[in-house]
């Protein structure tokens, strides 16, 4: 995979350089790059937290913390949507991108009061992207318009099985079991009048491994919450579809996160979050596209429910994260970017609790050397509960 890869983050960057109009989609142009841009399964309340989803008060179905979810008094089950917009200014001017996603699917289904079990998916690192570049091909005395196709679809997805238990009154632990599943496929060509997409190049690969996250839950009160998993990250395994490219494997990240939370007045709940990921331990397979790097986030987020309607508790949520990304923008290695965003968000209390749509909305900008991107991000989420 990694000779792939070089291609075509090399193949990427040479487009990039060229100065005709062009049409951009993705999440990010950082999904170009490594084996693209990292996401964090959760729902639209931690989003509006400042991403923070470790450490709430109470029994949450959180993807990752397992042990989170013991106490939980039904079956459960949280789905997510995100759409995201983004500008990015590069040497060469500036690029607009969207795309969207279902961000987690999560149930979970408790085994009387100190047992509970799990069953979710989710995207882990998107590789959608697709530069479309209009041109022209001069054949004296005529010219034909044509359209040069850099494109990718897909990426690495999580397949999860996880248990909960409690070991004494206030401390949960959990176990989990991911199974990388999913694809890419990369196209490469150009296309004349007529064609609906280039007839060359294309290749294709499918993902399977391993991993596995150890969490604990500890809320010393109703009103407090303190939070940690660590992940192992396993092997990730390229399989190419065809004959000519070689089957790769990579180390994937060791991951530590921790959250807490706790009241500071009567309707205000106050939340802290960091998190830790050894990114550099893929940076001998990246070594061709600038290496990647070890990566941290803080965060702090704010939620007030002092107001209501017809009895109904609307919550406010604020939030700021900081933080790192594994993957370089130059070939170099001298152009890595950090990231910052601005959370927002709201919620409803519905059928007595037992639906609870949440909302969010982060600002933010991605920056590292030459590289500049802003962007912002609506989610939406909705957690229904069993009775």
């Amino acid at each position: 995979m990694r000779r792939s890869l070089e291609v075509v983050g090399m193949v990427v960057m040479l487009g990039l350089a060229v100065s005709s109009p062009r049409e951009v989609e993705g999440q990010s142009l950082l999904s170009t790059r490594g084996l693209g841009y990292p996401l964090q399964p959760m729902d639209a309340r931690s989003m509006a937290l400042g991403r923070i989803t470790l450490g709430l008060p109470g029994a949450e179905l959180s993807w990752a913390n397992p042990a989170s979810a013991v106490g939980i008094p039904a079956p459960g089950i949280v789905f997510g949507y995100q759409y995201d917009n983004y500008s990015a200014d590069i040497a060469d001017g500036v690029h607009d991108g969207h795309t969207a996603r279902f961000p987690i699917l999560l149930a979970a289904i408790p085994a009387g009061e100190r047992l509970v079990f799990q069953v979710g998916l989710a995207p882990y690192l998107d590789q959608n992207w697709r530069i479309l570049e209009q041109d022209t091909l001069h054949l004296t005395p005529d010219t034909v318009p044509i359209l040069d196709w850099n494109q990718s679809n897909g990426g690495v997805n999580r397949l999860r099985f996880a248990v909960g238990g409690a070991v004494s009154r206030n401390v949960n632990l959990g176990l989990s079991l991911d199974m990388y599943t999913g694809s890419v496929s990369r196209i490469l060509g150009r296309t004349f009048p007529g064609e609906v997409q280039p007839a060359c190049c294309l290749a294709q690969w499918d993902y399977q491994g391993l991993s596995t996250t150890l969490g604990a839950h500890w809320s010393p009160t109703s009103d407090t919450g303190v939070g940690v998993s660590l992940g192992f990250g396993g092997t990730l395994t390229a399989d190419p579809r065809d004959s000519v490219t070689m089957r790769h494997k990579v180390d994937m990240p060791l991951t530590l996160q921790t959250g807490a939370s706790g009241r500071i007045a009567a309707n205000v709940l106050a939340l802290a979050g960091a998190s830790w990921e050894g990114w550099s331990s893929l940076s001998e397979a990246m070594a061709g596209q600038g290496g990647a790097r070890d990566t941290w986030s803080a965060s702090a987020g704010i939620e007030w429910d002092g107001v209501s309607i017809r009895k109904t508790p609307l919550p406010f949520r604020a939030g700021y994260r900081a933080g790192t990304l594994p993957f370089s923008w130059s070939e170099d290695g001298s152009d890595f970017p950090n990231e910052r965003a601005f959370t927002l968000g709201t919620g409803l209390r519905l059928a007595g609790g037992a639906v609870l749509p949440n909302f969010s909305l982060e600002i933010g900008n991605r920056t590292g050397g030459d590289f500049k991107e802003s962007y912002w991000r609506f989610g939406a989420s909705v957690r229904v509960m069993g009775q």
